[in-house]
């Protein structure tokens, strides 16, 4: 399976200004210029999402009884509600499930190992291939993968 055409997004704000904005909208101060900046980031990672989603989705198609479900960007007050949950999260770039997909296997472990491993491949960094990042559900939900019985 060749690899995702994912390219790098530069998100519109510094590091600081995340940082910055994430304790606004956690003390409540934020403004309607807050909101547009914060939708301009969840933007990026749609962006992101959309273009992965399709490689995915191809590469369920290859394997049996693997499924996809519908790719989702959090919404603001989700990002809240997290935030809220998880006082030590400072920088709404600390959420590493701000957009995502899930896919359902319906399979054995090694099946679900099998589909981590393609993925962690499609999805690999381009600038180090070797870099691809195997994950579990339990302690990365980035990728979670669900056996369905």
């Amino acid at each position: 399976m060749p690899r995702a055409n994912v390219p790098a997004v530069v998100l519109p704000v510094s590091k600081t200004q995340l940082k910055q904005l994430t304790k606004r909208f956690r003390d409540g101060g934020h403004t309607a210029g807050d909101r547009d900046m914060l939708d301009a980031v969840l933007r990026c990672y749609a962006v992101v999402l959309q273009q992965a989603h399709g490689d995915v989705e191809r590469l369920c198609t290859t394997l049996p009884d693997t499924r996809q479900m519908a790719p989702r960007v959090k919404t603001l007050k989700t990002m809240l509600e997290k935030l809220q949950r998880q006082p030590n999260l400072h920088s709404i770039g600390q959420i590493r499930d701000v957009a995502g997909l899930r896919v359902v296997v319906a399979g054995t472990r090694t099946d679900q190992d099998d589909l981590t491993d393609r993925l962690a491949l499609l999805l690999a960094d381009d600038a180090d291939p070797t870099q691809g990042k195997t994950v579990e559900p339990i302690r990365d939900p980035a990728i979670a993968l669900f056996t369905s019985r």
